[in-house]
């Protein structure tokens, strides 16, 4: 080959280093599902998962009446939360029976008749009843034909309790309050009330778990058809565990069947018995 030939050629090529570049590191399992936009529920600490299911809790639930008696429930499980997760459903249920209660009203004279619990209500640990025991013949207080219509009241209400606390599988606190009407021998109810209150305050533990029973004068006459737990009322009596009796109260003073006694601060409430109107 000439040397004009060899100097047509092209020159050589100088080798260029190439720009390598690192392949970029794939994001592992956790920052993938952290970019999903899926918030990791039970990656909360256990507590505030607690306080979330508590504030999911229905506050308060109306159920139909039944022969004439109102049923309530406060703190309530919300169905629709169920279906979530199986762990979900767990947890909840297990924070809703803490607070779950139910309420029940009864109205007017005694009616006889069992209540029937919604399932839903079932499960709850806590019964509150309010009860209206109307003195139908005041006048005749000492009159053995005639005996005191809040005894009576008393003596049916006993099964009527115990069959409602048999309905629920976990009851652990029952809590009872009784209004009088505060006519001018109401005296006389409060002394049929003590000769009965065994009724009441013997109910059996494992069903009935007895917590608090309370005895209130009301602020206007029962027996007149138009009363409710809303309006103000007086504490009168007031069960005491450990000695499992009904005490008075009077002037501020519990009174034990001695006739010792101690002060106790007067109680005088407006409220009660959940969201009770007029009847």
């Amino acid at each position: 080959m000439g040397e004009s030939n060899l100097k047509k050629l092209s020159p050589p090529t100088t080798l260029k280093r190439r720009d390598v570049r690192q392949t970029p590191a794939q994001p592992d399992a956790a920052a993938r599902k952290a970019k999903t936009g899926v918030f990791r529920f039970f990656d909360l600490p256990r507590e505030l998962r607690d306080q979330i299911y508590y504030d999911s809790l229905i506050f308060k639930r109306k159920f139909e009446s039944q022969h004439g008696s109102r049923l309530r429930a406060r703190r309530m499980a919300d169905v629709n939360l169920l279906v979530i997760s199986h762990r979900f459903r767990e947890e909840y249920l297990e924070r809703a029976e803490r607070h779950t209660c139910v309420v029940v009203t009864d109205r007017g004279i005694y009616h006889g008749e069992f209540l029937k619990l919604p399932n839903p209500l079932k499960y709850a640990t806590r019964l509150e009843i309010f009860v209206a025991a109307c003195c139908e013949s005041p006048a005749l207080h000492g009159n053995s034909r005639h005996p005191c219509s809040v005894v009576r009241e008393i003596r049916m209400h006993r099964k009527w309790i115990e069959n409602l606390c048999s309905q629920m599988r976990n009851l652990s606190s029952l809590k009872i309050e009784i209004m009088l009407d505060p006519h001018k021998r109401v005296s006389g109810c409060e002394d049929a009330l003590l000769r009965e209150q065994h009724r009441l305050t013997g109910l059996d533990e494992r069903v009935a778990p007895l917590r608090s029973l309370e005895v209130y004068h009301s602020s206007h006459y029962v027996s007149e058809g138009v009363w409710s737990f809303n309006r103000p009322r007086t504490l009168v009596m007031r069960y005491v565990p450990e000695t499992g009796e009904l005490r008075r109260i009077e002037e501020g003073v519990e009174r034990r069947p001695s006739g010792a006694g101690e002060k106790v601060e007067e109680k005088v409430v407006s409220g009660g018995g959940d969201d009770q109107g007029e009847s």
